[in-house]
């Protein structure tokens, strides 16, 4: 699955800490994803959906640090 580029663009302006809490954030909202999928093992189809609703939480949650960091006059 490719990065959409405001991804990429947001990755580079902000912190590395941020990127880092935010990377905590994502292994956790994978984990309980993966859960609610169920112990047997999952099909295409839903580790496909898995990927998007993971990649759109990783947008949600950079655009949300970027406008935080903008909000406290950071970078």
């Amino acid at each position: 699955m490719k990065i959409p580029h405001d991804a990429e663009r947001l990755m580079d302006e902000l912190p590395q800490d941020v990127l880092n809490e935010i990377q905590l954030e994502l292994v956790i909202f994978s984990g309980l994803s993966l859960i609610e999928m169920g112990p047997s093992e999952p099909s295409k189809k839903q580790i496909k959906k898995h990927m998007k609703r993971s990649m759109n939480e990783h947008i949600k949650l950079l655009r949300a640090a970027k406008v935080a960091l903008d909000k406290s006059g950071g970078v």
